[in-house]
This record gives C-alpha cells, structure tokens and sequence, in this order.
C-alpha cells in the first residue's frame, strides 16, 4: 500500500512538474528580440513525446499558431501552414497553441473537418498567451532558430516565399502584427488621457492593417451609437454601411439592388477579381461623433468619404425597372388562416409562408441572386398571406410558377425609387480618376 502511494505521489508532481521547475519564467509579454524561456509543456496533441520543452526545436525556425475551433479564419490558414509543415521539414516546427481543453481540440482532430490536420497542437495554454498578448485570431509569433523571439504576424504574412527567405537570408517579413483594440478610436493613441472627452473624431486610411479584424465596430454611449468603424474592408463596404443607415433613418430596406454603380473600375472599388494580392483594395474607417449629434452619424459618415475617397455617393430617387407583383386572374385563396409566422426559405425544397405580409414576402424574395430586376407589390393586399412553395427557388421562372396557382404574377414596370448611387468623382479637368467599365446595377447578397 506505501508503494502504490508513492507512485501515485510521484506521479501527480510529474504531471504538474514544469508548474514548479520553472520559478523564473516571466508573466510580462515579451517584446522582439527576447529570448524565450525554456517552457516545459505537458499537454500536447499530435506530438508523440508526453511533453517537450521549446528548446526541444532548437535549430529550427519555430512558428507558435494561436487558434480556437471557433475562429473561421484560424481553420482557413490549415491547409497552408500543413503544406509549409511538410515543405520545411526539418528546417520548420509549426507549433498549434490554444487555451481550449484536451478534449475539445481532440474532438476538433477527430472531426471530418479536422482529421486530415496533424500538425502539434499545446493545450489547456496560459504560459504562451501571457508572453504574447494579441486581441484576435489567429495569430503567429516567429521563434528563431536560436530561442529568440523574431515578429509576430497575420496568417496572410505566413507563405512558402516569406519562410525560404528568412531561411536562406535571414530577412524577416515587413509587416508584423500590432494588435488594436477596437474598443478605443482607431490609430488614437493609447496615451490619450482618459479624462478627456473626445468629441469629434475621424479618420480613412488605405491599405491593410494586420492588427484588426475584417468588420464593424459600433460606438454607442448608454445604448446611443454615435459613432461607426469599419476594418480592413473595401470601401463598397464602407460605403454600404452608411448607406444602409440612411435608409434605416428613412424608414426603407437597402437591398444591393438598390445601389446603383456609376463607376468605371469596380476592382478598384470592390476589390473583388483583383489577382496582385487579397488586400490590395482594403481601407479602415472610423467616425466618432458626440453623443448629442448621434442622428446625424450617417450623414457625417457619408460626407467624410465623399470628401476624402475618389467616389461620391448619395441618396436619390430614380426610376427603376421592377418587376411588380400583381394579381393575374383567378386563383387559390392566399388570404392567411392564421396562426404561427413562417417566412419564405427560397433555399428549402419546400418552403411554408404562414401569416406574413407581402412586403416582407418580396423583402425575402428579392434576396435571391437569380432574380435581378427589384420585385414591388401592386396587387392593392394590404392582408397577410399563407403560400406552399415548392422549391428550391433559383430564378424568376420558378417563383413565378410558384406564385400563379394563387393568380399571381410579376410583370416588368418601371417606379420611382430610393436608391443609393455611387460615382466617381469628377476631377478639376473634367475626368473621372478610375479607369473605363460600365455602370450597373449590382445584384443582390444578404446585408
């Protein structure tokens, strides 16, 4: 009995060892060019020692990969940093650090998503967060060879090229990864003191920020938005998120179908098809306004980008070729019967709308990106409606067909609509500074 004791004993101060063997180790994030301590870690998957030691990759250019199962963008970067696992062997360790248990990281692994990944992974981590601090994920902190701490960087930085060059040459990639807290006004200074209240401030900046997600931000005082921040977007995005406001204001929807492109380089103003690289076309935006100006945040918003940005967008009315739903003949009673709301699923093979008016119908239906014109009622129904569909409903025929059993159709009209438009900007010399393509009118995607 002393016996098994003991080993229990023993065995219990092996598994927490490295918490007691490692006084010294530092708590306070390290900063580049730091030598990193010889941490002990005892909870690894896909490694087959029980624990190792980070001078364990001594001689190798060690990349720690701080990620979550939650974090989309983390499980993107895989393949890439599997391929450069295998590329690099023997010269690379790419090393998984996150905070989640055994079990869940287990599970992930064990996952038709994750099965094919197998690259080590350190569990249950409070050391390695300490020593590298970072607001969002996923994040990377290059080791060198030697134990000493290089950059840290986004997954985008992490490439064959950039990995071979500090290998053969030892040059580091350009753009480390400086974390922002979107909390506090972009690029404002953490040094700004706090008893200062900030009443106005705004700025747009081009390119990416390897610091700060791609997204919103928005800026309310007790439940009071006042101010809006938009990151590592193009500036359509930008645009689209005033626009969507003022029409918000105006009591309207703003659907993609409703914003009208006058410009003659979409690339430059969307980003997409754009092949030099994924970021080329990325700007941050963020607009603060006092508490007290609040209903006029939308407005500030489109005006600063109007005056700083090579487009000029605005609110209009114009007419606008549609497709109106109408009343066709005779047909089934649509009139509902009552009972539990449903809306319409265009994607479902078979989709119940239950108690729901038509303007919320259309709203639905004019999400479907194979149906281009903008779809209005002029049936003159100012009830609620129950339809069986029978989807999924793709393109215009297959919802017309759908709709004239309860002798509906949709005809071409043309009405006056709200709309946002979007133009270039016309120069002193009377050019617009973007280069040729046409004006259209865009289809549409989910806000």
């Amino acid at each position: 009995m002393k016996k098994i004791t003991m080993l229990i004993v023993l065995a219990l101060l092996c598994r927490n060892f490295y918490l007691f063997a490692q006084p010294n180790v530092p708590t306070a994030a390290l900063k580049p060019g730091a030598k990193i301590p010889d941490l002990l870690f005892s909870e690894l998957i896909n490694y087959p020692p029980k624990s190792i030691q980070v001078s364990s990759f001594k001689g190798k250019l060690l990349i720690l990969d701080f990620w979550a199962t939650w974090c989309s963008s983390c499980l993107s970067y895989f393949p890439k940093t599997e391929r450069l696992q295998k590329q690099f062997k023997g010269k690379l360790q790419i090393l998984g650090v996150t905070n989640q248990s055994q079990a869940k990281i287990q599970a992930f692994f064990n996952s038709p998503s994750g099965k094919r990944y197998h690259f080590p992974t350190v569990v249950n981590d409070t050391q390695l967060e300490k020593l590298f601090p970072h607001q969002y994920l996923p994040h990377y902190v290059w080791i060198a060879p030697d134990g000493t701490f290089l950059l840290s960087t986004s997954g985008a930085i992490i490439d064959s090229a950039a990995i071979a060059r500090y290998l053969e040459q030892g040059i580091l990639p350009g753009k480390a990864k400086n974390d922002l807290d979107t909390k506090l006004p972009l690029f404002l200074t953490t040094q700004y003191p706090a008893d200062n209240q900030l009443q106005y401030y705004s700025v747009l900046s081009k390119g990416h920020y390897y610091g700060l997600p791609t997204g919103n931000k928005f800026r309310r005082t007790k439940k009071v938005l006042h101010g809006r921040a938009v990151t590592n977007s193009t500036l359509f995005t930008i645009y689209k998120a005033a626009a969507f406001g003022l029409f918000e204001k105006i009591g309207e929807s703003l659907i993609e179908k409703r914003i009208l492109l006058e410009v003659r380089d979409l690339h430059a103003l969307k980003g997409d098809k754009v092949k030099v690289t994924e970021h080329d076309h990325d700007y941050n935006f963020d607009i603060v306004l006092p508490v007290e100006q609040a209903d006029s945040l939308f407005h500030s918003m489109l005006r600063t980008l109007n005056q700083y940005s090579p487009y000029e967008g605005r609110v209009e009315t114009r007419e606008v070729e549609c497709l109106a739903l109408v009343r066709s003949g005779e047909g089934a009673d649509f009139a509902t019967k009552g009972g539990k709301v449903h809306t319409f699923q265009p994607e479902k093979d078979s989709s119940l709308v239950n108690n729901l008016l038509i303007s919320d119908f259309l709203a639905k239906a004019n999400t479907i990106p194979g149906i281009k014109p903008y779809l209005i009622d002029s049936t003159g129904y100012t009830g609620k409606v129950d339809f069986r569909l029978n989807g999924p409903i793709r393109d215009l025929e297959k919802l017309r067909a759908n709709l004239r059993p309860y002798g509906l159709d949709l005809v071409p009209a043309k009405r006056a609509l709200k709309v946002f438009t979007l133009r270039d900007k016309i120069t002193p010399g009377g050019e617009t500074n973007q280069s040729s393509e046409q004006s259209q009118l865009i289809s549409p995607r989910n806000k």
